[in-house]
């Protein structure tokens, strides 16, 4: 996951860990 698109930034990372933690 080391590629990832320009729209991917660090926001979207950290919305995606935090919903994966909440899960």
């Amino acid at each position: 996951m080391a590629r990832r698109p320009k729209r991917y930034t660090e926001e979207d990372f950290d919305s995606l860990e935090g919903r994966a933690s909440k899960t």
